[in-house]
Protein backbone atom coordinates (compact mmCIF):
# COMPACT_ATOMS: atom_id res chain seq x y z
CA UNK A 1 0.00 0.00 0.00
CA UNK A 2 2.80 2.07 0.75
CA UNK A 3 4.21 2.06 -2.33
CA UNK A 4 0.78 2.23 -4.33
CA UNK A 5 0.59 5.79 -2.44
CA UNK A 6 4.38 6.98 -3.00
CA UNK A 7 3.33 5.75 -6.92
CA UNK A 8 0.45 7.98 -6.89
CA UNK A 9 1.67 10.90 -5.35
CA UNK A 10 4.73 10.89 -8.09
CA UNK A 11 2.75 10.55 -11.18
CA UNK A 12 2.25 14.12 -12.09
CA UNK A 13 5.84 13.92 -12.87
CA UNK A 14 5.32 11.30 -15.84
CA UNK A 15 3.99 14.39 -17.48
CA UNK A 16 6.44 16.49 -17.07
CA UNK A 17 10.27 14.69 -18.11
CA UNK A 18 12.83 14.91 -16.53
CA UNK A 19 16.67 15.17 -17.39
CA UNK A 20 15.49 17.75 -20.11
CA UNK A 21 19.51 17.80 -21.02
CA UNK A 22 18.38 14.07 -22.92
CA UNK A 23 17.98 14.80 -26.54
CA UNK A 24 14.65 12.54 -27.95
CA UNK A 25 11.84 12.25 -26.09
CA UNK A 26 11.37 8.52 -25.84
CA UNK A 27 14.45 8.09 -24.56
CA UNK A 28 13.65 10.97 -22.05
CA UNK A 29 10.44 9.53 -21.23
CA UNK A 30 11.68 6.42 -20.70
CA UNK A 31 14.26 7.98 -18.24
CA UNK A 32 11.88 9.51 -16.49
CA UNK A 33 9.45 6.51 -15.75
CA UNK A 34 12.88 4.68 -15.06
CA UNK A 35 13.73 7.12 -12.00
CA UNK A 36 9.80 7.30 -10.48
CA UNK A 37 10.44 3.32 -10.45
CA UNK A 38 13.44 3.76 -8.76
CA UNK A 39 11.73 6.16 -6.16
CA UNK A 40 8.59 4.18 -5.59
CA UNK A 41 10.87 0.78 -5.23
CA UNK A 42 13.25 2.84 -2.77
CA UNK A 43 10.89 3.56 -0.41
CA UNK A 44 9.08 0.31 -0.54
CA UNK A 45 12.72 -1.38 -0.04
CA UNK A 46 13.81 0.99 2.99
CA UNK A 47 10.08 0.52 5.00
CA UNK A 48 10.42 -3.52 4.04
CA UNK A 49 14.05 -3.59 5.79
CA UNK A 50 13.13 -1.47 9.00
CA UNK A 51 9.71 -3.23 9.76
CA UNK A 52 11.03 -6.74 9.08
CA UNK A 53 14.27 -5.67 11.76
CA UNK A 54 12.08 -4.28 13.91
CA UNK A 55 9.13 -7.10 13.83
CA UNK A 56 12.40 -9.17 14.73
CA UNK A 57 11.54 -11.71 11.84
CA UNK A 58 13.83 -14.79 10.92
CA UNK A 59 16.95 -13.17 8.59
CA UNK A 60 15.49 -15.33 5.86
CA UNK A 61 11.93 -14.25 6.52
CA UNK A 62 13.33 -10.80 5.67
CA UNK A 63 15.11 -11.40 2.66
CA UNK A 64 11.87 -12.90 1.36
CA UNK A 65 9.86 -9.59 2.31
CA UNK A 66 12.66 -7.48 0.83
CA UNK A 67 12.62 -9.56 -2.27
CA UNK A 68 8.89 -9.64 -2.53
CA UNK A 69 7.93 -5.98 -2.45
CA UNK A 70 10.90 -4.98 -4.64
CA UNK A 71 9.76 -7.50 -7.46
CA UNK A 72 6.12 -6.24 -6.61
CA UNK A 73 7.13 -2.18 -6.06
CA UNK A 74 8.88 -1.89 -9.48
CA UNK A 75 6.69 -4.11 -11.65
CA UNK A 76 3.93 -2.82 -10.42
CA UNK A 77 5.38 1.29 -10.16
CA UNK A 78 6.25 0.33 -13.99
CA UNK A 79 2.78 -0.99 -15.34
CA UNK A 80 0.98 1.85 -13.74
CA UNK A 81 3.38 4.74 -15.20
CA UNK A 82 3.36 2.98 -18.74
CA UNK A 83 -0.16 2.54 -18.07
CA UNK A 84 -1.12 6.42 -17.11
CA UNK A 85 0.43 7.13 -19.96
CA UNK A 86 -0.86 5.39 -22.70
CA UNK A 87 -4.60 4.90 -21.37
CA UNK A 88 -4.90 7.37 -18.38
CA UNK A 89 -5.25 7.23 -14.50
CA UNK A 90 -8.07 4.51 -14.05
CA UNK A 91 -7.10 2.62 -16.33
CA UNK A 92 -3.11 2.68 -14.81
CA UNK A 93 -4.85 2.22 -11.61
CA UNK A 94 -6.79 -0.61 -12.43
CA UNK A 95 -3.93 -2.39 -13.70
CA UNK A 96 -1.36 -1.56 -11.04
CA UNK A 97 -4.19 -3.16 -8.84
CA UNK A 98 -4.56 -6.54 -10.98
CA UNK A 99 -0.76 -7.09 -10.90
CA UNK A 100 -0.54 -6.60 -7.61
CA UNK A 101 -2.92 -8.79 -6.58
CA UNK A 102 -1.81 -11.58 -8.81
CA UNK A 103 1.89 -10.80 -7.42
CA UNK A 104 1.05 -11.16 -3.80
CA UNK A 105 -1.34 -14.16 -4.05
CA UNK A 106 1.56 -16.64 -6.11
CA UNK A 107 4.11 -15.52 -2.98
CA UNK A 108 1.37 -16.02 -0.59
CA UNK A 109 0.65 -19.27 -2.46
CA UNK A 110 4.01 -20.42 -2.57
CA UNK A 111 4.22 -20.02 1.26
CA UNK A 112 0.95 -21.84 2.08
CA UNK A 113 2.12 -24.77 -0.25
CA UNK A 114 5.69 -25.00 1.27
CA UNK A 115 5.77 -23.67 4.53
CA UNK A 116 8.15 -21.74 6.69
CA UNK A 117 10.97 -23.87 8.81
CA UNK A 118 11.22 -24.42 12.22
CA UNK A 119 12.41 -21.44 13.14
CA UNK A 120 9.57 -19.46 11.56
CA UNK A 121 11.89 -18.42 8.21
CA UNK A 122 11.68 -19.05 4.61
CA UNK A 123 11.82 -22.42 3.40
CA UNK A 124 13.21 -22.37 0.19
CA UNK A 125 11.96 -24.83 -2.12
CA UNK A 126 13.62 -24.06 -5.76
CA UNK A 127 11.08 -26.19 -7.63
CA UNK A 128 8.11 -24.56 -5.84
CA UNK A 129 9.77 -21.38 -6.61
CA UNK A 130 9.89 -22.26 -10.66
CA UNK A 131 6.39 -23.13 -10.60
CA UNK A 132 4.47 -21.11 -8.08
CA UNK A 133 6.49 -17.55 -8.15
CA UNK A 134 9.02 -17.44 -10.86
CA UNK A 135 6.14 -17.59 -14.08
CA UNK A 136 3.88 -14.53 -12.23
CA UNK A 137 7.06 -12.70 -12.16
CA UNK A 138 8.82 -13.13 -15.74
CA UNK A 139 4.85 -12.58 -16.83
CA UNK A 140 4.59 -9.25 -14.63
CA UNK A 141 8.26 -7.83 -15.52
CA UNK A 142 7.49 -8.58 -19.77
CA UNK A 143 4.19 -6.52 -19.13
CA UNK A 144 5.99 -3.94 -16.83
CA UNK A 145 8.31 -3.07 -19.61
CA UNK A 146 5.96 -3.40 -22.26
CA UNK A 147 4.14 -1.07 -20.74
CA UNK A 148 7.10 1.44 -20.27
CA UNK A 149 8.43 0.81 -23.44
CA UNK A 150 5.00 1.45 -25.73
CA UNK A 151 4.35 4.91 -23.15
CA UNK A 152 8.08 6.23 -24.17
CA UNK A 153 7.52 5.64 -28.17
CA UNK A 154 4.17 7.26 -28.34
CA UNK A 155 4.13 10.54 -30.29
CA UNK A 156 4.17 13.79 -28.18
CA UNK A 157 1.40 15.96 -28.53
CA UNK A 158 2.55 19.02 -30.79
CA UNK A 159 2.16 22.36 -29.88
CA UNK A 160 0.56 24.73 -32.42
CA UNK A 161 3.12 27.53 -33.60
CA UNK A 162 2.86 31.29 -31.83
CA UNK A 163 2.28 33.79 -34.83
Amino acid sequence: MLGFATMLDLATYVNEPMFPSISGAPLRRFTTIGALVALVTGVVALVTLASSAALQLDPSLQFLQLLSTLDIAWSVAALYFGVRSLKGEMAARLAGAVLSVICIWSIWNYLRIVGFNDAGGWLVDGGALLRWVLPFDTMAAVVALAAVTLAARQPTEQRSPQS
